[in-house]
């Protein structure tokens, strides 16, 4: 059985690295799979993505960087993923991941104009949801994590819109019936959460949050789990 690729885009802060691990174990955890059935590539730090046919699914991770910048790690990941999409495995993209995977594609990433969003969100699931493989069990609203500055801003052409907020109307898409892109983060639970929003406390001070009401809303969710488990049945059934 072909792995799964995690083209790790970055790493995690620094404050949470000892006590919760990085990017890799989290998706572990949520997938549900053993440690060998995932083929880790650090794309960020310049390690080469497998031959396309090698694997049998991927996901393109969250990231410190900013999309806007197109890094040259990102370019090299997103002709990969245009490669990679002609053999019909499933892919999704978390966070700067869904931001590639919507350029790749043809849509629009950038600035939000409405800010960050961080800690636990309230997300509403459209209509397409219902019989998504991903979301189809999901109910509306749910419970998921965020920490982005930057979204999609206008999708690829084709593609369903499964799930958005006030923040940010694109929370979620698929494009065809293996792609999908999120722009929360299902790897994360609330824990995770509080600790980004300590982390970035100065920072959202300035921007005028309140990191302390932030923290007071930050809980688990079981919705994360049942995305990424979703994804992995299509992976390795």
């Amino acid at each position: 059985m072909k792995p799964l690729l995690l083209a790790k885009m970055g790493s995690t802060v620094s404050s949470l690295q000892p006590r919760r691990g990085d990017f890799e174990d989290w998706f572990l955890d949520g997938l549900g799979i053993p440690k060998e059935a995932l083929l880790l590539v650090r794309v960020a730090e310049g390690e080469p993505l497998p031959a396309p046919e090698r694997v049998g699914g991927a996901i393109f991770t969250g990231s410190p960087a900013m999309i806007s910048d197109r890094p040259s790690w990102s370019l090299a990941t997103e002709a990969w993923l245009q490669a990679f999409l002609p053999f019909q495995q499933p892919v999704l993209g978390v966070c700067y991941g869904h931001q590639l995977v919507a350029q790749a594609l043809g849509g629009e990433a950038g600035w939000n104009h409405h800010g960050r969003e961080i800690g636990s969100i309230e997300v509403h699931l459209h209509d397409a949801a219902q019989s998504d493989p991903l979301f189809g069990e999901l109910s509306s609203p749910f419970v998921a994590q965020a920490s982005h500055s930057q979204s999609v801003l206008r999708l690829p052409p084709q593609s369903t819109l499964l799930a958005g907020n006030g923040h940010d109307p694109h929370q979620a898409f698929r494009w065809g019936d293996r792609v999908w892109g999120t722009q929360f983060h299902p790897e994360f639970d609330g824990d995770i959460a509080a600790g980004y929003v300590r982390d970035r406390g100065e920072a959202l001070k300035a921007e005028g949050l309140d990191p302390q009401a932030l923290l007071q809303k930050c809980r688990d969710s079981p919705a994360g789990d049942q995305i990424l488990k979703a994804f992995a049945r299509l992976c390795f059934s």
